[in-house]
């Protein structure tokens, strides 16, 4: 039996990921175009993440995709 992946945990995951990816290009230096486009694309990383992280809080869902709840 499979386990499900809520939509929760791809958009925090990726979002981790592509703040990860991006200061590793940034670090390496590659080109100074290259610098301020994955310097954008961590600020959408960042709120992509942090976007997940509050909207679970807020609704109660875990990374599972089950509500956090005990009303149940």
């Amino acid at each position: 039996m499979r386990k499900k992946i809520s939509k929760l945990t791809l958009a925090g995951g990726a979002g981790a990921l592509t703040v990860m990816f991006s200061v590793l290009v940034i670090g390496l230096d590659v080109h100074p175009i290259a610098n301020i486009i994955f310097g954008l694309l961590t600020i959408v990383g960042m709120l992509l993440h942090f976007t997940s992280l509050i909207y679970g809080a807020w609704t109660g869902e875990d990374s599972t995709g089950l509500s956090t709840s005990q009303d149940a």
